[in-house]
């Protein structure tokens, strides 16, 4: 059985320990808001396996998106971390929209982008919770390959083992298959840069066998960094 793991197999991060706080010179106060205009992603780290630019940063940080699926509809709600202004997907489709959104308890508007359902947010932490309609529970549902994490339940009963294919996800207990044992192993490889800032690569190597499964990890991070790619 091929082993499949819901979460990163290769994983590169670029870490920088930070500098200390310095606060921005009283003449140069007025001018942030003039500067930083047309680089709305400054404050994003960019993707390690791409080149830093306006499509290489990383400004939105979806969380674990929590599904229940009944006859007539099912309800979500999803954590989010929003690093600078930008659209987050939401799950659902044309044929199952989502309905009564709301952002931190507030009404939110969804809105249609690149013919997926979003929300404009501003940088913060939000909790997104709304309602997916239907007539007839379909066999699969719409999920952002950006939602890493899910935890789903069908007719109030939590499923174990969630089945995932891009971005469809099987409303339902994934087959049964033959089962191997599960294993799973972690090596990490620090490289430290003594420079200034000192920059920490760090490489994470992962062994997976078993059955399909969803495993999250500590931090990457050791204390006092911060990542930057």
């Amino acid at each position: 059985m091929l082993a499949r793991l819901i979460a990163l197999l290769g994983l590169c991060l670029l870490l920088a320990a930070p500098l200390p706080a310095q606060d921005v010179p009283p003449p140069l106060r007025d001018w942030q808001g003039w500067v930083l205009h047309d680089a709305p992603q400054h404050a994003c780290p960019f993707l390690a396996n791409q080149s830093p630019g306006a499509d290489g940063y990383q400004c939105t940080w979806p969380g674990r998106l929590a599904l229940d699926a009944g006859k007539d509809g099912a309800t979500f709600s999803l954590a989010v971390h929003v690093d600078a202004p930008g659209w987050v997907a939401l799950p659902g489709d044309e044929h199952a929209w989502p309905q009564a959104v709301t952002s931190n308890n507030q009404p939110a508007v969804v809105l249609q982008h690149d013919d997926q359902p979003m929300l404009w947010l501003a940088p913060g932490d939000y909790q997104l919770r709304g309602t997916l309609p239907w007539s007839e529970r379909p066999a699969r549902l719409r999920v952002p390959t950006e939602i890493g994490l899910v935890a789903l339940s069908v007719d109030g009963a939590a499923v174990a083992r969630v089945e995932r294919n891009g971005d469809e996800l099987t409303l339902g207990e994934a087959a049964a298959a033959q089962r191997v044992a599960d294993a799973l192993s972690l090596r990490v490889h620090r490289e430290l840069g003594d420079g200034l800032p000192a920059m920490l690569l760090t490489q994470l190597q992962l062994d997976v066998a078993g059955s399909a499964r969803e495993v999250v990890l500590g931090p990457a991070l050791p204390a006092g960094f911060v990542a930057t790619a």
